[in-house]
């Protein structure tokens, strides 16, 4: 049994805490051994985050979660002491913080660990002088992975682009390691059962409140005419109020909101359309269309709409119907996908979404790059 750690900067409500919590869900419920290590003060219980809305799950599968506050050094000296108890063999993370303290500490210990990161982020969404350090603490770890293709070829894109990113970032090739979601949380039974409907119901935003996550084009969609016998359900980990300050009372009377909640809290139904409206700028040649919160509306049998030529990494999912790809500023395309979208029926297609989005083939890359 391979010992795993799981490092990362929060548990907050996002798609990265996502999944490391789902990892280390599924770590454990196969009777392995998994840790998550977080770099900074446990939240208190009024904030938002996956270690107070989902404490029940945590502890029914016995995840240990261990917060790391203070400094570099602080929390080098904190892995020191723990790494001399504790023999973790495999340790997974989502931190470039943590993973250049971590082979700091192993230059300077006798710990032996394999230490593998994940890049969880377009480089096109990061400043010029934050994506060089990004790039730069990347090579500090055993082997790099990265979310996407989209995001694979961004930060190719960039490598080539400069002679000395290029020479600093040889040590370590990324490589694309696909999102998963761990099954047993999204079960049938977060799914409205009453409802049989045959045609699309409700449009639904799933993201943070932030502009190229596309909230504004949501609401752009939301308030058209042809759509305004839908209704609206927006879920956000924090207040999207300053969003809906324009919007017709008409429109706002057709919503729902819930904020701060994890997706095993929220009752989907049949008839359910996500809209992922993700833009990254006119100028972006990656798009990455989808998010872990379009795989885990997949596993609900719930269809997307995603940003046009955003499918790459996941083309399995447009073969079997499950997202469909629009250009966000063409009114006419999205209406006429909405309106000709059917609702997933729950037979062979949403079994092999489940199998390939299941969190276990992620883990198995990760366990892969350290038996070899």
């Amino acid at each position: 049994m391979v010992k795993v750690a799981i490092i990362c900067d929060s548990l907050q409500i996002g798609g990265v805490e996502r999944l490391a919590l789902d990892q280390a869900f599924a770590l454990n419920d196969k009777e392995s051994s998994a840790t998550i290590f977080v770099l900074g003060k446990e939240p208190d219980k009024k904030t938002a985050s996956f270690t107070n809305n989902e404490a029940a799950r945590i502890q029914e599968l016995g995840v240990k979660i261990v917060f790391l506050p203070g400094s570099r050094l602080v929390q080098l000296r904190s892995f020191n002491k723990i790494l001399k108890y504790t023999n973790f063999e495999l340790l997974i993370s989502h931190s470039l913080r943590g993973t250049v303290i971590l082979f700091c500490l192993r230059l300077l210990s006798r710990h032996k660990f394999y230490l593998t990161t994940t890049i969880h982020q377009l480089p096109t969404l990061s400043a010029p002088v934050q994506r060089t350090k990004r790039m730069i603490y990347s090579q500090f770890t055993d082997k790099l992975f990265i979310f996407s293709e989209a995001a694979k070829q961004d930060w190719d894109y960039r490598r080539q682009s400069s002679l000395l990113i290029n020479f600093l970032t040889q040590r370590n090739q990324v490589e694309v390691c696909r999102n998963g979601v761990f099954l047993e949380r999204l079960a049938f039974s977060n799914m409205n059962s009453n409802s049989n409907t045959n045609c699309i119901t409700r449009l639904i935003f799933i993201g943070r409140v932030t502009a190229w996550k596309g909230l504004n084009t949501f609401l752009q969609v939301i308030q058209m005419p042809e759509l305004a016998q839908l209704e609206v359900l927006i879920v956000t980990p924090t207040s999207p109020l300053e969003y809906l300050e324009t919007t017709d009372t008409n429109v706002k009377d057709r919503i729902t909101l819930e904020t701060g909640k994890s997706i095993t809290q929220i009752n989907f139904q049949r008839g359910d359309l996500l809209l992922y409206p993700a833009n990254y700028g006119i100028d972006s040649k990656f798009v990455e269309g989808i998010s872990i919160n379009v795989l885990e509306m997949a596993c609900l049998g719930i269809p997307s709409l995603i940003t046009k030529n955003g499918s790459d990494t996941w083309p399995e999912l447009v073969k079997y119907k499950v997202v469909k790809e629009v250009d966000w500023t063409n009114l006419h395309e999205i209406i006429n996908a909405i309106q000709s979208f059917n609702p997933l029926p729950l037979d062979v297609i949403f079994d092999k979404c489940r199998e390939l989005i299941d969190i276990n083939h992620n883990l198995n890359t990760h366990k892969s790059s350290y038996r070899n």
